[in-house]
């Protein structure tokens, strides 16, 4: 199992922006109506609003990340030098974008005054945690499309 480690600083950044937004960016099901965060496997791992507001012309790709988002620690190809390996050991060779429905849980984390929002990532499951994987989870199972055929949980 791998610990993901976000600023939740630069999470409710992406928050903000996602619930500042009228439209989103689709899922695999086709448009949505509603700000969301997304889990974005590639270039670097990091969390990123849904939200579309004309500001950036560019979606993020694996092969260019935006360094305004929410990366996880270790996992910044703008800033660790070894962001490859530790992706690796997280998601193996899976990449791609991962709509995610963590938003409220991640909120009233912020909202708490957290420091950090933690991700326990083991294959396509996530797990929202307050402080550590023993802590207890923070809004269950989520099923969200992978992409990839099946469900990703979240």
């Amino acid at each position: 199992m791998a610990i993901l480690k976000f600023s939740a600083s630069a999470v409710a950044a992406q928050i903000a922006h996602a619930r500042a937004c009228k439209t989103f960016l689709p899922n695999w099901n086709g448009p949505v109506d509603r700000p969301a965060l997304i889990l974005i496997v590639g270039n670097g791992v990091h969390l990123r609003s849904n939200g579309i507001d004309g500001t950036t012309t560019r979606i993020v790709t694996t092969e260019q990340a935006d360094p305004s988002f929410a990366f996880a620690d270790g996992m910044n190809p703008f800033r660790d030098t070894d962001w490859m390996a530790q992706r690796r050991m997280a998601f193996r060779d899976l990449t791609g974008q991962f709509y995610t429905d963590i938003l409220d849980d991640v909120q009233v984390l912020i909202d708490r005054g957290r420091g950090a929002i933690r991700l326990a990532t083991d294959g396509h499951s996530i797990r929202v945690f307050v402080r550590r994987a023993s802590d207890y989870l923070i809004g269950g199972t989520y099923e969200v499309p992978s992409g990839l055929g099946g469900t990703f949980r979240v």
